[in-house]
């Protein structure tokens, strides 16, 4: 399986044949909001698809393939973003918290 734009750097097969591991996530692929530096992912083979978790950004990416369940996270990443960007005089402090997680290791214009 080839993994993108991520570097494995541990993967484990589990009982029912599931597979885990972990990588760095390098780009969001988005011309409106870029990585500042790589964060790490760990994703799953799961029976029926690939789930890529990101606790950077809370977030996680579900899909047939391990590119489907990728551009689902990058998605996820992008559009999170700007929901707490839009809604910044509202947010309570975990959703603070994250925000500022988003101003350290994102810019917008990639």
């Amino acid at each position: 399986m080839m993994l993108e734009d991520c570097t494995s750097t541990n993967a484990t097969v589990l009982e029912n044949c599931w597979i885990s591991g972990t990588g760095v996530l390098l780009d969001l692929e988005s011309k409106q909001l870029e990585l500042r530096e790589p964060v790490y992912i760990c994703w799953q083979q799961l029976p029926g698809g690939f789930l890529i978790e990101c606790a950077t950004f809370e977030e996680y990416g579900w899909g047939a393939t391990y590119g489907e369940a990728l551009a689902d996270l990058r998605s996820s990443i992008v559009e999170l973003y700007f929901v707490l960007k839009k809604r910044l005089d509202r947010l309570g402090k975990p959703l603070w918290d994250l925000w500022k997680r988003y101003q350290e290791y994102t810019a917008e214009g990639g």
